[in-house]
Order: C-alpha cells, then structure tokens, then sequence
C-alpha cells in the first residue's frame, strides 16, 4: 500500500528533499543530506520556519520610527488575518494586511512615506486581529 509519494527531477548532490517533521503536508529542500533515512534526525532548520503555538504580537521595530517601522507577528493556525494602523482618536489610519494566512511568523513593514496619506508625528496604534485573537500595541511616529 502506497500511502504517499512524490516525483521530482535530479536533484543536486548533497540536497535531501522531504518533510520535516515527518508527516506534514509541506515538502522542503534540506542541506544537510538524509538519503535512505527519516528525516528524524535534526538538521538545521531556520527559526522562522517553525510553526508558532500561540498568536502573538510583537512590538515594533524601531520605536519610536521615521518613516519605516516592522511589524513581527505569529499566528499557529490558518486564518482571515487583519492587520491595521489607527491614530490616537482610533481613526484606520492603513490596513497592511486583510487576508487568509497560513500558520507562521510574519513581518510587515509599515512607512508613512508610502503614500497613504500625510502622518503627523505622535502616538499610534497597531491591531492584530485573527480568529478569535485580538491584540493592540503602541507606536511613536517621530518626524
């Protein structure tokens, strides 16, 4: 009984192709070769690559900023995903992100010289929202 498998080309030498862990839907190239062998064994996998267990917002990055900021969030489960920029009277100042995502860590940057409309310097405010997680975090636009 063939439970699953999969085709490809010829590969480099020293390349792995496979699931890590064993068992989940996404294939992926390893650099550290497991021909013939269960991809138990450890191997380098980027952080970023791991699949968070909760949601979490991050502070942004700088803060206080001018004019460009990051935003880091996680999110364990696929999800309608929000994220928007709202100024001190909780007027949507940008909506970054407003659509399905798949678990993982995400980065978003956010610039008020990106066209949106003018941003006076002062107090901010960031929202995550998915599913049923909801998160708010502060920022400080400095011009």
């Amino acid at each position: 009984m063939i439970i699953d498998s999969l085709t490809y080309a010829e590969q480099q030498n020293d390349i792995s192709y496979g699931r890590y862990p064993d068992g989940v839907a996404n294939w992926k190239s390893f650099d550290k070769p497991t021909p013939s062998d269960s991809n138990k064994i450890t191997v380098d996998v980027i952080d970023e690559e791991k699949l968070p267990v909760s949601f979490s917002l991050s502070q942004n990055y700088p803060n206080p900023f001018n004019p460009t900021t990051k935003i880091r969030y996680s999110i364990p489960t696929a999800v309608h995903v929000q994220l928007k920029i709202y100024d001190i009277l909780g007027r949507e100042v940008a909506a970054l992100v407003n659509e399905n995502q798949k678990p993982g860590n995400y980065e978003v940057e956010f610039s008020t010289s990106s066209g949106i409309r003018y941003l006076a310097s002062g107090i901010y405010f960031y929202r995550l929202t998915g599913g049923n997680y909801t998160a708010t975090k502060k920022m400080l636009l400095l011009k």
